[in-house]
């Protein structure tokens, strides 16, 4: 059929999936031979306004830069985009796929960061010249599906170091942001599509029907919308995990010994997710070494180097791998690797001195600093509690934004809290980072003021055992129940523990997040004693 020249945009939520199916509506449209214009695709120069702008948004070193200031970036990329790229495709007769048009601008905007909507959307129209999408399309996963993907693409691509700016305003910005899409799709009537359990080919012959002018009922299912984790309420973890995707139940059973049969099936289909999600005692660490060491060995941190360790076999094969190893872990044979590395792979050998004051770590960092990413120098001086630290701290807080803040983790708190109180509404995940471990009244004061970016409230309490943490916990519990287990696997056993327990039990019913965090509860107690130190570590790191 002929297909007149439109501008189509693709919106929703971070992992909802719509770049993927873009790509593949763009290759079935050019195998019809429809000219097809993707702006994502284009190679932009170095320097060019969009890119200026994208990188501006996205650099979590620009913690600084406001709502204000975000939105109209946002808008200018999106006018350039305009006049540059969609006007001359449309003129030429092309069709033009558009991720994340001005509409998101508009929706991050004013639902997920509180600007005046009507504002916005006079903004966001004077910067498209009048230009509207002919046909809007919003790509609809529960928040939680979202991060899921997400970490799981990140694991597959080994880009977990990789971080955006957005991400330091939490889960509830998100979730603001997907009830915005959504009433504005029932306002302005654009088509939803729900993903969670349909397939990208399967997103992508709906998205061609609507195109075709064709209903997409005929390919819908009624558990579209339901995601994978939505299990019945009576099944157990184990049952969940045989009723998803593999990639899926990797991600769920991550850490834990009861994912070990799955991890030994799937560990040459998704080599990268098991070694990943080994637990620590997994029979499968050598094995999955073999093809991920940096996975397989980088969860070994807290536990001391024995004879024969597994790590000493990759010194040479995989140096920053065994280094990524070493964070927690102190002895002399720890340190001669050290020194082995340290000229091969400065940067792990620098962040593996996290909470270190001593001679030996002191002289090693200073020689290593400047050989260190931003992200490695923040973690090698968190929990270093001397003064001579202080101007390191003060350099990344000046310099490294969010990673700075990180790097107030233990440090004394007269320096800290100015930081933590100036930054909560600029970096909130990052000051809730620095708080974790902390049961003071400002730590508590701070969690008070930042409720509203999400769980991760919740996740700052871990293991903490004192009145206003129980307090936060039961405020928090009928919203994120999964968050709430979690942060009692370290507690000790008491009538308030079970209590809580029982509620989440009761309010996450089916809820395989729920599911998850109760089975490590029930492992927590299992694990060799350095596997529960790097458990009480991880929390804070």
């Amino acid at each position: 059929m002929a297909y007149p020249p439109r501008l189509i945009a693709f919106n929703g939520i971070e992992g909802s999936r719509k770049h993927a199916v873009l790509e593949l509506v763009a290759e079935a449209l050019r195998g019809r031979g429809v000219p097809v214009c993707v702006p994502r695709q284009l190679e932009f120069p170095d320097g060019h306004v969009t890119q200026l702008a994208a990188h501006v948004t996205q650099d979590p070193r620009n913690i600084h830069l406001s709502a204000q200031s975000e939105f109209h970036l946002g808008c200018a990329q999106g006018a350039q985009l305009i006049g540059e790229i969609v006007e001359p495709a449309l003129a030429r007769g092309e069709t033009v796929l558009w991720a994340d048009s001005l509409i998101a601008d508009t929706v991050l905007a004013s639902y997920g960061r509180g600007l005046d909507h009507d504002a916005c959307q006079t903004a966001a129209r004077l910067a498209s010249g009048g230009r509207e999408p002919d046909i809007t399309l919003l790509f609809d996963s529960h928040p939680a599906t979202g991060r899921a993907r997400v970490e799981i693409d990140k694991v597959r691509q080994h880009r977990q170091r990789f971080r955006e700016r957005r991400g330091l305003f939490g889960s509830g910005l998100v979730a603001r942001v997907r009830t915005g899409y959504l009433q504005l799709a029932h306002e302005r009537g654009h088509h939803i599509l729900h993903g969670e359990r349909v397939t990208d080919s399967g997103l992508a012959q709906r998205v061609l029907q609507i195109l075709d002018g064709e209903s997409q009922s005929s390919t819908t299912a009624a558990n579209d919308n339901q995601p994978h984790w939505q299990v019945p309420e009576a099944w157990t973890l184990g049952q969940a995990m045989a009723s998803m995707p593999t990639a899926l139940a990797l991600y769920f059973t991550a850490g834990l010994s009861a994912g070990r049969v799955l991890r030994n099936e799937a560990i040459n289909e998704e080599p990268q997710l098991c070694a990943w999600g080994l637990d620590p005692a997994d029979p499968l660490r050598e094995q999955a070494a073999a093809v991920e060491p940096n996975y397989a060995l980088r969860s070994l941190g807290c536990r001391p180097i024995e004879p024969e360790d597994v790590r000493e076999q990759f010194i040479s094969r995989a140096p920053d791998a065994v280094a990524s190893s070493l964070p927690f872990v102190s002895g002399e044979r720890a340190d001669r690797i050290r020194n082995q590395l340290a000229e091969v792979v400065p940067g792990p050998v620098l962040a593996s001195l996290i909470g270190r004051d001593d001679a030996f770590a002191t002289e090693l960092r200073k020689r290593l600093w400047e050989r260190g990413a931003p992200d490695e120098q923040a973690q090698s001086v968190a929990f270093c509690r001397h003064e001579q630290w202080t101007g390191y701290r003060e350099h990344l807080l000046a310099t490294a934004g969010a990673l700075g803040i990180e790097a107030l983790r233990g440090a004394p708190l007269e320096f800290a809290d100015p930081w933590l109180y100036h930054s909560a509404d600029l970096a909130p995940t990052a000051v809730l980072c620095a708080l974790q471990g902390r049961s003071d009244p400002r730590a508590h004061e701070l969690r008070a003021h930042l409720l509203r970016t999400g769980a991760e409230v919740v996740d700052s309490v871990d293991g903490l055992t004192d009145p206003d943490s129980w307090l936060l916990r039961e405020r928090c519990v009928d919203q994120w129940p999964a968050a709430v287990v979690r942060s009692v696997v370290r507690v000790p056993e008491s009538p308030r523990r079970r209590s809580i327990l029982e509620r989440c039990q009761q309010v996450g019913r089916g809820d395989v997040h729920v599911l998850r965090h109760l089975q490590e509860l029930d492992e927590y107690g299992k694990l060799p004693a350095w596997a529960r130190e790097r458990r009480a570590l991880d929390a804070v790191t």
